[in-house]
């Protein structure tokens, strides 16, 4: 954000309703961030473990997942970080959020979508070659297809998965 940018925002709130403005986090907003990742924080440390993230949406992430949201591909650390602080979860929430409701949440903060399509991409990039091959979505798919085996829901081969992205593309 630039000085330009700010002033321009400053000019706006005087004739926009400000729960539509679309730049900023609201209070409200705000709120529900903050909670989630107090909730999520039981010691009170200000950050979160790889065990904090795994309870997260009843334990919804993979193993896999948790560790690439950790890892400097996500983090974007020059070493291997432990802990998440609060503008980490807030990014992993923009775009966990975007995925999950696109209406709620992304709607409200327009760019989003490109954020979380890149956030992801990092995830599921295990070599960090820019593309993601089946090799990596099989090892993703083999996680997941555990949970919803345990869940006692029909699962979808991953020749279908495949199938599906290769039309989209």
């Amino acid at each position: 954000m630039n000085e330009r940018n700010v002033l321009q925002a400053i000019k706006r709130l005087q004739t926009v309703d400000i729960s539509e403005e679309l730049d900023f986090f609201s209070y409200e907003q705000f709120y529900v961030i903050y909670y989630k990742f107090h909730s999520l924080d039981t010691n009170n440390k200000k950050c979160l473990t790889p065990s904090d993230l795994s309870l997260y949406s009843n334990g919804a992430l993979t193993k896999m997942a948790i560790r690439r949201i950790f890892s400097d591909a996500i983090l974007r650390n020059s070493r291997r970080r432990v802990t998440m602080d609060y503008t980490g979860f807030v990014q992993f929430l923009m775009a966990e959020q975007t995925v999950l409701d696109y209406n709620h949440l992304a709607a409200e903060l327009h760019y989003l979508p490109d954020f979380s399509i890149e956030y992801w991409f990092r995830v599921m990039d295990l070599n960090g070659d820019g593309r993601i091959s089946f090799d990596e979505m099989s090892i993703f798919y083999k996680e997941i297809i555990e949970y919803v085996i345990r869940a006692d829901t029909e699962p979808i081969f991953f020749d279908d998965v495949v199938n599906m992205v290769m039309s989209i593309a």
